[in-house]
């Protein structure tokens, strides 16, 4: 009955801004809370300064380029901030990362962070290239590309493969995809070892280019993009 009537919309995570420097880089379960959410709500903002505030949201955005912060005063928020995220939706996911394509790599927020650092890597092919960034308490982000299509057999066995092996390290993963002989984005979700997907809207006019980011721990960057490759068509 109430799968009928209810669905998941996202996992808000509330931080404490005076203390979650801190716990950061003393508590495993921090960081992870704050990567697996889609909405931070950033709590106690009237007990800092500015730049304080500023420097949380930072390292926040660092280990979760994809989520949403915003701050509440004495737990003042529009109740409407905290509904109708539809973070679980695929074509929500859709519309998410091709603006997240449209803004430039996800990694480009921490370019400003002394502690954090990204690398884009290009090879002969144009198509063998990703990036990574390290987040608080080792949460890495890390962006698969390819700018050839993918064969869903290969890829959906390597997918399902790295999660039944590393399923606890991957917190997280999202991705649009261009299949082979197919017009239509695949458009993939993940948490853990569950991975879901659907074909939705086609493609538009010109490249097709495929992206899938993953966040979570101990994630081998380049054996990550080299698998990525043994999956193109």
């Amino acid at each position: 009955v109430l799968r009928e009537r209810l669905s998941l919309d996202g996992i808000v995570t509330v931080v404490d801004a005076l203390h979650i420097l801190d716990q950061l880089g003393a508590q495993a379960e921090a960081a992870e809370q704050v990567a697996f959410a889609d909405l931070i709500v950033l709590s106690k903002t009237d007990l800092v300064t500015p730049a304080a505030v500023a420097a949380v949201t930072a390292r926040l955005r660092s280990a979760n380029p994809g989520a949403d912060v915003v701050t509440a005063e004495r737990g003042a928020l529009p109740i409407e901030t905290l509904l109708n995220h539809q973070a679980f939706d695929l074509g929500r996911i859709e519309n998410l990362l091709t603006l997240a394509e449209a803004r430039g790599p996800l990694h480009d927020h921490h370019a400003d962070h002394d502690h954090d650092h990204s690398h884009d890597h290009a090879h002969d092919h144009g198509h063998d290239h990703h990036s990574h960034s390290h987040g608080p308490a080792g949460i890495m982000t890390v962006t698969l590309r390819a700018d050839r299509p993918l064969e869903a057999e290969k890829l959906l066995d390597w997918l399902t493969g790295h999660l039944a092996a590393h399923g606890a390290d991957v917190l997280r993963l999202k991705g649009i995809l261009s299949i082979a002989g197919e017009s239509r984005r695949l458009v993939l979700q993940g948490v853990h070892t569950l991975l879901e997907g659907d074909y939705l809207s086609d493609w538009p006019q010109g490249p097709r280019n495929s992206r899938l980011v993953l966040i979570g721990r101990n994630l081998d960057a380049h054996g990550l993009q080299h698998s990525f490759n043994a999956c193109l068509a």
